[in-house]
This record gives structure tokens, C-alpha cells and sequence, in this order.
């Protein structure tokens, strides 16, 4: 259910294909990065108009709707497949974690994939990294491994340690001596990507 239009609307969003009101306070208490915008003295506030160039008017308004108070008693039910990669986009731009851990939450019941897993460490989501690793260990392809490469190395790394089944823990803070066991690691692969 959409809200009206309230007297506590003091500011205007402009968007590619229209614009809306919006209440400040709430952006502010949401937001640091909104916070900022609307100091006193930037160019937001004494203009009473933020531009938002980063979503599409639909995507921000169920963005705005889960900031509301109450809205997380209801939130995880709006927060679908569909939507979750335009909520995250919003939510890590606009620094709003709770909305970021609720995006996770979805992301962590939808399959892992090669894009999940690129995704989920742009935006800083362990859990939904270490899910995605644990299940792209036994089934990526080499393409996906190059693909994953490509993007973080480091995350091919990860990948690694899970397929031989070591901890992350024991591939950091490698010693000198620790040679010998690397180069046996890459020269004696436990599982052959075709």
C-alpha cells in the first residue's frame, strides 16, 4: 500500500522519468549518505531537490517504502527475486545495512551462481560469499573459473582452498618453508575442470 503524500514531505526526488516527494528526516536517519546531502549549506538542502541517477523511479520508491517504520515487519516479503539486485544497488549506495542484510537474506535462498558470487563481494556480503563458494567449488566450469579470475583473484583463491578442503585461515600468512606444499598444491589438482 502505498503512502499519500504527507505534510512531512519536505523535499522533492527528481528522477530520469519523473520525480517525487519524500520526507527528509527519514532519509536522514536512514542514511548517512543522505545525511550528508542534506547538511545545511549543500546544495541539496537549500535547494530541496536530490537527484537520483542511480535507480529507476519504480526500483526507489520500494526502496523508500522499506524505509518507513514498520516496514520491516512486511519487508522480507517485498524484498523478491525480481527486485533484490536494484534494492542492494540502493541500499550499498545510500549506506542503508539494514536493507543491505535484508537483501542478503533473499540473495542467500536463491541459487548460487558465478554473478552471485561477483555480487556478493562488490557489496560485502560474506555469508553470501562463502555460500556461493562452498556451492561453485564442485560445479564451476572453466570458464566460470576465468570469469571469476578476471573479476577477483582473490576469490579464485578461495575457491581453491575450498575444492582441497583447507580452511582460510591456513592459507594466510604463508611462511617461507610453505613453498614446497604451493607447489604441490598447483601441480597436484584434486579436480580436473574441463
Amino acid at each position: 500500500m502505498k503512502r499519500k503524500s504527507s505534510s512531512l514531505d519536505d523535499i522533492t526526488l527528481r528522477f530520469e522519468s519523473g520525480s517525487r516527494s519524500a520526507c527528509s528526516s527519514l532519509l536522514r536517519m536512514s542514511s548517512p549518505v543522505f545525511d550528508a546531502m542534506l547538511e545545511s549549506g549543500m546544495k541539496e538542502q537549500e535547494q530541496k531537490t536530490i537527484d537520483v541517477t542511480i535507480a529507476s523511479k519504480d526500483d526507489f520508491d520500494l526502496f523508500y517504502d522499506l524505509l518507513q517504520p514498520g516496514a520491516g515487519l512486511v519487508g522480507k516479503k517485498k524484498i523478491v527475486e525480481k527486485n533484490v539486485d536494484a534494492l542492494l544497488t540502493l541500499a550499498k549506495y545510500y549506506q542503508v545495512s539494514f536493507l543491505q542484510r535484508a537483501c542478503e537474506e533473499v540473495l542467500l535462498s536463491l541459487p548460487a551462481s558465478v554473478q552471485r558470487l561477483l555480487q556478493a563481494k562488490e557489496h560485502g556480503l560474506a555469508r553470501q560469499q562463502s555460500r556461493c563458494i562452498g556451492a561453485l567449488a564442485w560445479s564451476c566450469t572453466k570458464k566460470d573459473l576465468k570469469m571469476i579470475h578476471e573479476a577477483s583473484p582473490d576469490l579464485v583463491l578461495r575457491l581453491a582452498y575450498t575444492m582441497r578442503g583447507y580452511s582460510e585461515e591456513e592459507g594466510e600468512g604463508e611462511e617461507e618453508g610453505e613453498e614446497e606444499e604451493e607447489e604441490g598444491f598447483l601441480n597436484d589438482p584434486v579436480v580436473t575442470i574441463p
